[in-house]
């Protein structure tokens, strides 16, 4: 497979792992702001004080989606423009973290993309990585976004130095420009431009005596009548997938869909918000890759190091992947490093794999952990049979000789399987198959020679009955009624030649019927031998079934141990004839070693639970007025924990068995009244 600069250059590498450390900064000072953590929204009341890091990282993520929208609108009416990509605007860093997370996921990413922004996909856009390292804001793109959006701000995150001696690129903080981002809500995180389909708009003017509410200003085409959302009341809507108008309270679900919603259209694909914190949770992929060293060697004459060895490690995973269709294949850190490289280019990774490995290749990090360590155990063993090295410790000599005569042991336990195999087949099925044949040759022999008998006997039936007749048509000189007297010296001597006829064949006739009888017993024994000989074929192939799985079994057994090494790491038994029949004195190899060449382990990788707050009232569905199915449809108890959705959530005194308590009823009444009004 040739190399190609998306996926090969250091400079592209070195500039990924850059935006990596940024992004990773990012969740860690949203996690732990310090003195700025007044200015994240409001926790839900039902939120723990331990899951305040987790509500702020969530907060900036939802509000990083919502805005990731609006960044591809402003993207797409470039791309329309047919303009140079080095001048599109660059991605706010919030809506950075969720473009690169969109891109790692290449089967979503296309869907999503080529539906909802067609003209942007066709332009085949990448991830621009040398312009976001080489800057931690852009004035041209800031003019750009402002220019479509002048009531958000581009940047809610800075970057900078802590002082003039230190280079280092160091997170500082984030900056909700609170004066000038919705100052009636109070926080800069809320979610705006919603316009509810009820129209109800009209009523609050007409409630407030026609004074219009900041929320509802119509001075840009992009808030023109529309509403917000604080971000603890957006959080449950977002999960649970249906929108309450904040104003009128009433749920919005189908037909109605985001685009229709919100103005600019908010397309927001699935769970996008909750996928950076696979790759940026604590010990997860980031992690791991930000503290390992750099590759050796150290680097170049540019001094940009060398990834030349990850390169080609990935390009020998992608063989295998090719030749390996349906297999399940876990990457290494140094693999999925350059993997990750190659899929912010979008359209280039999806022709190359077209181009090279003849099918696309999707990359999913949410494969649970049973499958996962399945998945990690054939590639370990699949690179060892083809490249001749350990998997997860390539550079350790001893290994590679043992792996070497594990594999001429395993190719000579082939060729004896093969040779087994053919030997029974040539001598116990290739005779039962000839007794087979004989059988099947006599059975027909007998057949056809019955069938023949059965004609020849009743051809011999029809002509004693003929003759019978022409005895019986012999007329008599004297007939007395049906008594025939006499009859003259012809007709008598005539009458004993038929009559000595009728004998003749009368007897050839008995004759044949006996041989008849003879010949219907050869073929129903014929008939019998040929049932054994089929029974016993069928048996003697039961048999070579049991010994090829029997075979089978030990080079699966073999295959599986030419990754299993002694105690020392090294060969040890690797000549041994019974080296893969003594597990106690091998193990297996650790891939999580933190290493190059360690994979992330799936814990690391755990399933978001959001954090949402219980709806205060009752929410009303343009269908029904009462409506008590708070929970999300995507999100059940067996997926996630309880401290999002625990039992103390909805309790007796809040519904009562019919749906709604006291309290629903007054909402009701006031539901009325609104109404009237």
């Amino acid at each position: 497979m040739p190399l190609e600069n998306e996926f090969s250059s250091d400079e592209r590498i070195m500039d990924h792992i850059s935006l990596m450390r940024k992004f990773r900064s990012i969740i860690q000072d949203a996690e732990a702001p310090g003195a700025y953590v007044t200015r994240y929204p409001d926790p839900p009341k039902t939120m723990t004080e331990r899951e305040a890091p987790k509500w702020r990282v969530q907060c900036l993520l939802m509000m990083a989606e919502f805005r990731y929208s609006m960044y591809l609108h402003l993207l797409e009416s470039f791309a329309a423009a047919n303009v140079s990509k080095q001048t599109w605007p660059l991605p706010p860093w919030d809506v950075a973290i969720i473009l690169y997370a969109h891109m790692l996921s290449p089967f979503a990413f296309e869907k999503d993309i080529s539906a909802a922004f067609p003209k942007l996909w066709e332009a085949g856009f990448d991830f621009p990585l040398n312009r976001m390292r080489s800057t931690s804001t852009s004035t041209p793109s800031q003019v750009s976004w402002n220019k479509k959006y002048p009531e958000m701000p581009y940047q809610i995150i800075e970057f900078g130095w802590p002082d003039e001696s230190n280079s280092t690129e160091k997170f500082l903080s984030t900056d909700w420009v609170s004066s000038t981002w919705h100052p009636i809500s109070g926080y800069a995180m809320d979610i705006t431009g919603f316009k509810c389909p009820f129209k109800c708009a009209k009523r609050v003017l007409r409630k407030n005596k026609g004074i219009r509410s900041p929320t509802h200003r119509s001075t840009h085409s992009w808030t023109t009548t529309g509403d917000s959302f604080s971000m603890c009341k957006w959080a449950g809507d977002r999960v649970r997938k249906t929108f309450q108008c904040p104003t009128c309270m009433k749920s919005i679900g189908h037909p109605w869909l985001p685009q229709q919603l919100f103005s600019p259209p908010l397309h927001l694909f699935d769970n996008l918000w909750a996928s950076p914190l696979r790759q940026l949770s604590t010990s997860g992929f980031v992690d791991r890759i930000l503290a390992l060293p750099e590759p050796s060697p150290p680097a170049s004459p540019n001094g940009v190091p060398k990834y030349a060895d990850a390169v080609e490690r990935y390009r020998r995973f992608l063989e295998l992947l090719r030749d390996n269709p349906g297999q399940t294949m876990v990457p290494t850190l140094d693999i999925d490093l350059v993997w990750h490289t190659h899929q912010l280019s979008p359209a280039a990774y999806a022709a190359y794999c077209e181009t090279h490995v003849g099918r696309a290749i999707n990359h999913d990090d949410t494969i649970r952990a049973a499958y996962r360590s399945t998945g990690q155990d054939t590639t370990a063993v699949a690179w060892a049979l083809r490249f001749g090295q350990s998997y997860f410790d390539p550079d350790n000599r001893a290994k590679q000789a043992t792996i070497a005569s594990r594999v001429r042991a395993l190719d000579l336990e082939k060729a004896n399987v093969a040779n087994q195999l053919t030997a029974f087949e040539n001598s116990t099925v290739a005779q039962a198959k000839r007794a087979l044949d004989q059988a099947s040759n006599e059975l027909q022999a007998a057949n056809n020679a019955l069938e023949q008998a059965r004609v020849e006997t009743s051809s011999l039936g029809a002509q004693v009955a003929g003759v019978a007749r022409a005895v019986d048509a012999v007329k008599p000189l004297v007939r007395v009624g049906s008594l025939k007297l006499f009859y003259g010296d012809g007709a008598r001597q005539e009458r004993r030649e038929l009559k000595e006829k009728r004998r003749s064949i009368r007897e050839e006739h008995v004759n044949k019927q006996t041989e008849l009888h003879e010949l219907t017993r050869k073929a129903r024994h014929a008939e019998q031998e040929l049932d054994r000989c089929a029974r016993e074929v069928v048996s003697l192939r039961k048999d070579r079934q049991r010994l090829e799985r029997r075979l089978s079994e030990q080079v699966a057994s073999m295959t599986a141990a030419v990754c299993v090494f002694d105690e020392s790491g090294g060969g040890g038994g690797g000549d041994s004839n019974y080296w893969y029949d003594q597990p106690h004195h091998h193990h297996y190899e650790n891939p999580y070693d933190g290493s190059w060449y360690s994979i992330v382990p799936s814990e690391t990788q755990p399933c978001i639970a959001p954090i949402v707050d219980v709806p205060d009232v009752i929410s009303y569905s343009p269908t029904s007025y009462y409506s008590t199915s708070y929970y999300p449809t995507s999100y059940s108890s067996t997926s996630y924990s309880s401290t999002s959705y625990s039992s103390t959530s909805y309790s007796s005194s809040s519904y009562d068995s019919g749906g709604y308590s006291s309290g629903g009823r007054l909402w009701k009444r006031w539901w009325l009244r609104r109404r009237r009004e």
